[in-house]
């Protein structure tokens, strides 16, 4: 069963606790566009209504003026967008995060994405997710879960990222876990399992080389990774 704790569309959820850090850490460092005439560029890859219909008002008390595009795979099913403020607008579009040949180089002022470079595929894919980011935007803010972290967010359970893949398909085929509801064969299990790969930080650090990555931490241990940086023109 999955925990209310980690359902980030709860605004007083555990998952949401930190996601409000990230996002005021997002916006200091917005800051550096504070003196452009044009809108903020801020492209979404992977984002959700629910996440800005909760954000997108804290973001209208800058003051600065700013163009929100959420990019998600065809078909993805959302909720509708809350009117928020004159000075914030919205789009949505489709594409492959891996490819984002609709955009030019540096063409975006901030590409942010929160909880999605981990299900692109394997470490190629992620690989290209990552120099794609870094090509068309001028600044990016990149977060993914730590596969150290002993509590998988996925999942929920314990210790998954170290437990036998056996014994993974055999919980999910009895068992709703997570965000998963029961796997009616073991093809569907595996299946499920091979669309989330965690990294780790060293893996991180291949993705983002030139960034600073950031530890955000619970407990005392690395709970998820942050990446900030520019972009290479």
């Amino acid at each position: 069963m999955q925990s209310s704790w980690f359902d980030n569309r709860l605004s007083d959820s555990f998952s949401n606790y930190f996601r409000k850090k990230r996002f005021n850490l997002l916006l200091r460092n917005i800051e550096i566009f504070s003196v452009q005439e044009t809108p903020v560029f801020i492209l979404d890859i992977g984002g959700t209504a629910w996440f800005w219909n909760l954000y997108a008002p804290v973001l209208a008390k800058t003051g600065k003026r700013y163009h929100i595009e959420i990019l998600n795979v065809p078909g993805f099913n959302d909720i509708e967008l809350l009117p928020v403020s004159e000075k914030i607008t919205f789009s949505r579009t489709t594409g492959d995060a891996k490819n984002l040949e609709a955009y030019q180089d540096q063409s975006v002022d901030v590409v942010f994405s929160n909880s999605v470079i981990e299900h692109v595929g394997s470490f190629n894919d992620q690989m290209d997710m990552a120099h794609e980011i870094c090509r068309i935007g001028r600044f990016h803010f990149v977060q993914t879960p730590d596969a150290r972290f002993p509590f998988e967010p996925h999942f929920q359970v314990p210790f998954w990222t170290i437990l036998p893949e056996q014994i993974k398909i055999w919980l999910l085929t009895r068992y709703s876990i997570g965000w998963f509801p029961k796997h009616e064969t073991e093809s569907e299990a595996r299946g499920t399992l091979s669309t989330i790969q965690l990294l780790t930080f060293r893996e991180f650090r291949r993705l983002f080389p030139d960034s600073q990555l950031i530890k955000e931490r619970f407990l005392g241990l690395s709970k998820s990774l942050i990446a900030i940086g520019k972009g290479k023109g």
